[in-house]
């Protein structure tokens, strides 16, 4: 064969000797090394050849279902051809994660991934195992039997629950000839036998997979419908979009808005549920539509509106009948500088015209009420409403006799309060006390932020409020805002009963101390959603014990600890409780200054086992340097969490710019990209 190859070249090269008719001494020592390269090329083609083969044919769970970081397109070629340059080596990097795939469609799994009973931990998408089952259980016997299923069947198959069953009653008459092709589609292993993983628990595992599948396209529609409802229903261009559309219909039924008011009779039950959508403002400009819109939307020199916003209350008792409003907002910096100066008169002429309404709701903040009603006794006299649900009389200047006398007028009129709120006020603990019987035990939101209650009201509280022996209903003990009322460390060993029992609990800008901390730690239960202690003086052993006892409060949604003094040690032990929280939603550390580079480093020692989603955590102004961003920034690549909704800010530390994008350009969500071995 080598001598017919020698001679061929020999005549194609045509380099001819004038006397023997045979190739020259140039023309042989060209022939032989074509010939010799050509042998090289040819072996070494085939060595490639098999050396692919195998690559193809070795296939392992970390190889084959996962997918590592593609290396450069021209490093490859010089590795297979067995060229290194040791003038050219680059730093050793470490390696990128390996994303875990699918086995059929080579997709970047999620969380409703179904693991293939192979006991490899081999992992599929839900729908691929479903089409995957369905295939195989179609396929007719070697007897050209149908199989358990039907072509028609699995064609109509789709991947919600009744497909499930289907499958379920396929795979128990199953013969051993469809059981043996039912192998493991990454490293062919047979289907289990039913003493070793019985069918119940891979049934159970695919429900499983689709209600998690069915429970996320739920979250993304409630998603879409806040975002279309912020976006659209509370723009003014919306109501006045409903309220020509409704004026539309009207029309279509042979009415128009001027006769179909003209017909109706002045205290008409539809006319006062269409003013019941629209604010004072937007009443008058129906007012102005027509001659029965006037008669319909005023009693004389007062307007019927529902929905009040006024600048003082001289506004609301010479503008609005009392009969007609429902809730009323009196908030100062709404109104000019001419209606903030009050009267005595003022006052008087406001509790009659309270007194004739039916309110719903009354919000009066920043009106300087204690000056104009000292002791606020002509407002509780005023307050004989049933219908009353919500209170808030916030930056008032209230003291413990204003306090007293809403309280025994609330409790005379026998309304069902919901919610009150008395911020920047004077109350203390006699106050307190005497407001604690509000209600009959129907208030479950007290607002008391920045008054003068202390240790005492809180033994008061735990006394009057104790869930085991409480006759007044444990609603009471739902949201509490405590927070700026010099509460110390024994006052949370009287809260510490309590708090486990609580759904909001604000507690912050109060001196706890460590021991404060520790006993609150030693309370807290599965119904606290929201935990504020910012500001609270905590140190490192009070953040221990939290962090020990943090994974008690399992429906802990937001855990707010800035501005404390909280340590390495103790931003460690946080971080190992909250990994315990799946519905975690904030962690504020911002402002805590001993943390620094080591309490980061920690933080991301433990962020590989955080699995909430979506998370947001603030590590502003810890005083933390661009070498703890970068272990940062590494365990975020090893462990990626850019498909979960995560935030981590940073804001005011001694970091470049750059260091802040790169954590940032970690956690944006992306498209998955498809792992291929062609050159991009």
């Amino acid at each position: 064969m080598f001598c017919v190859f020698f001679l061929l070249c020999a005549i194609g090269d045509r380099h001819f000797s004038p006397s023997w008719g045979l190739p020259c001494r140039a023309g042989l020592g060209l022939l032989f090394f074509r010939a010799r390269v050509g042998l090289c090329m040819s072996t070494r083609s085939a060595r490639l050849t098999r050396a692919n083969s195998a690559k193809q044919t070795v296939r392992s769970s970390r190889g084959f279902g996962s997918r590592p970081d593609r290396t450069s397109r021209a490093e490859q070629v010089q590795v297979d051809r067995g060229i290194t340059h040791c003038e050219e080596k680059r730093p050793d990097t470490s390696p990128a994660p390996h994303r875990e795939i699918c086995a059929i469609c080579l997709e970047s799994l999620d969380d409703c991934s179904f693991s293939y009973p192979c006991g490899q931990g081999h992992r599929l998408h839900y729908g691929c195992m479903v089409h995957f089952l369905g295939s195989v259980l179609a396929l007719p016997l070697s007897d050209d039997t149908p199989g358990p299923l039907l072509k028609e069947q699995v064609r109509d198959l789709g991947n919600g629950w009744k497909a499930i069953g289907v499958l379920e009653v396929a795979l128990e008459i199953m013969t051993h000839e469809t059981r043996s092709r039912l192998g493991c589609p990454l490293c062919r292993c047979p289907w289990p036998e039913e003493d070793q993983v019985p069918l119940s628990e891979i049934i159970a595992q695919l429900r499983l997979c689709r209600t998690r599948k069915v429970a996320k396209l739920a979250m993304k529609l409630e998603t879409a419908f806040q975002q279309v409802k912020l976006r659209f229903d509370e723009r003014p261009e919306v109501s006045h979009y409903r309220m020509g559309s409704g004026f539309l219909r009207l029309e279509e039924n042979l009415h128009s808005a001027s006769s179909f008011l003209s017909h109706q009779l002045t205290g008409c039950h539809s006319v006062a549920q269409i003013l019941s959508f629209l604010d004072a403002r937007h009443v008058t400009n129906m007012s102005a539509a027509c001659a029965a819109s006037h008669r319909h939307c005023w009693a004389g020199t007062k307007l019927r509106a529902p929905n009040v916003k006024v600048g003082s209350v001289r506004s609301a008792f010479h503008r609005i009948l009392p009969a007609t409003a429902q809730i009323l907002l009196v908030d100062p910096s709404l109104g000019s500088a001419m209606c903030r100066g009050l009267s005595g008169l003022d006052v008087v002429a406001f509790s009659k015209w309270l007194n004739g309404s039916s309110m719903r709701e009354l919000t009066m903040t920043g009106a300087d009420w204690e000056r104009l009603d000292p002791g606020a006794s002509y407002l509780a006299s005023s307050l004989q409403i049933r219908n009353l649900r919500l209170l808030d009389l916030s930056h008032n200047g209230l003291t413990d006799l204003s306090a007293q006398n809403l309280a025994n007028a609330l409790a005379r009129s026998g309304a069902a309060l919901e919610v009150l709120t008395l911020e920047l006020n004077f109350i203390s603990q006699q106050g307190f006390e005497s407001l604690l019987c509000l209600g009959a035990g129907s208030v479950h939101s007290w607002g008391f932020r920045h008054n003068q209650l202390g240790d005492e009201s809180c033994r008061i509280l735990a006394k009057s409020l104790d869930p085991e022996i409480s006759k007044l209903g444990k609603r009471r003990l739902e949201t509490w805002d405590l927070r700026t009322n010099s509460i110390g460390a024994e006052g949370c060993k009287f809260l510490a009963q309590l708090i486990g029992h609580m759904v909001v609990a604000r507690l912050g800008c109060n001196p706890l101390g460590d021991y404060g901390g520790e006993q609150l730690a030693n309370g807290l239960g599965p119904k606290l959603r929201i935990l504020d202690l910012r500001q609270a003086q905590l140190g490192e052993a009070a953040t221990l014990a939290l962090g020990r006892k943090l994974r008690e409060a399992s429906q802990l949604e937001e855990l707010l600890l800035s501005g404390n003094e909280i340590g390495p040690s103790g931003v460690q032990a946080l971080a190992e409780g909250w990994a315990w929280i799946s519905t975690l939603r904030f962690v504020d550390l911002s402002g805590n200054g001993h943390i620094g580079n080591e309490g980061v480093d920690l933080i991301a020692d433990e962020l590989p086992f955080w699995q909430q989603a979506p998370f947001r955590l603030s590590l502003a102004s810890i005083n933390c340097e661009e070498k703890s961003t970068r272990r940062l920034a590494q365990a975020l690549r090893k462990n990626p969490r850019h498909h979960r909704q995560w935030r981590i800010e940073l804001q005011n530390n001694p970091l470049p710019t750059h260091a802040v994008l790169e954590i940032t350009r970690l956690l944006e969500p992306r498209e998955p990209a498809i792992f291929s071995g062609r050159r991009p």
